[in-house]
């Protein structure tokens, strides 16, 4: 089942992910489950790969990761369900809301005043 505290922790793996070095343009999905990323979706090399995965260690109430990345072969090999990491930038939570028991803001909320 995939609960609130789920969809928090994908949200912070998916702002680790935009932050890190080289990985913005990546093309990479995350799952998380009971606090189990798995982490789906082509790198260009085996070193964004293990970037990819050290990122996702620093987020709090992750307990595994499935690394599933695949280094491409080619340029033009794009998975279809997989999106750069920097087109969910407006989604990706800046800072924990203080203020709010609803869990963290998002840029996009904070880009819009709300």
């Amino acid at each position: 089942m995939h609960d609130k505290r789920d969809s928090e922790i994908e949200q912070w793996v998916l702002r680790e992910l935009l932050l890190a070095r080289n990985l913005a343009s990546q093309e990479m999905c995350v799952l998380a489950s009971d606090g189990v990323v798995t982490l789906s979706g082509s790198v260009q090399n085996g070193a964004n790969k293990s970037a990819a995965e050290e990122a996702v260690h620093h987020v709090v109430g992750v307990h595994s990761i499935l690394n599933n990345l695949k280094i491409k072969a080619h340029s033009s090999e794009i998975r279809k369900s997989a999106m750069p990491i920097a087109l969910l930038k407006p989604f990706i939570p800046i800072a924990p809301d203080s203020t709010s028991k609803d869990g963290p803001s998002l840029a996009r909320d904070a880009m819009h005043g709300i």
